[in-house]
C-alpha cells in the first residue's frame, strides 16, 4: 500500500469512529429527552384525570342543587 492509501484508510476509520461516537452521544441525549417528555406526559395525564374527576363532582353537585330547587 502506498502512503496515500494508508492516509485515506486512516481518515476513513477516524471519521467512521467519530461519527459513531457522535451518534451514540446523540442517542443518549435523545433518550433522556424522551424520558423527560414521558414524565411530562404522565404528569399532564394525571392532571387531566384529576380535572375529569373534579368536573364529574361539580356536575353531580349542580344536579343536586338543581333537584333541590325543583322540589321547592
Amino acid at each position: 500500500m502506498d502512503e496515500n492509501t494508508i492516509v485515506s484508510v486512516l481518515g476513513f476509520l477516524f471519521a467512521f469512529f467519530s461519527s459513531s461516537i457522535i451518534v451514540r452521544e446523540s442517542t443518549k441525549r435523545n433518550s433522556k429527552d424522551i424520558e423527560k417528555l414521558k414524565d411530562k406526559f404522565e404528569e399532564i395525564s394525571r392532571n387531566v384525570n384529576g380535572l375529569t374527576v373534579s368536573i364529574a363532582v361539580l356536575q353531580n353537585d349542580i344536579n343536586y342543587i338543581k333537584e333541590f330547587f325543583e322540589k321547592k
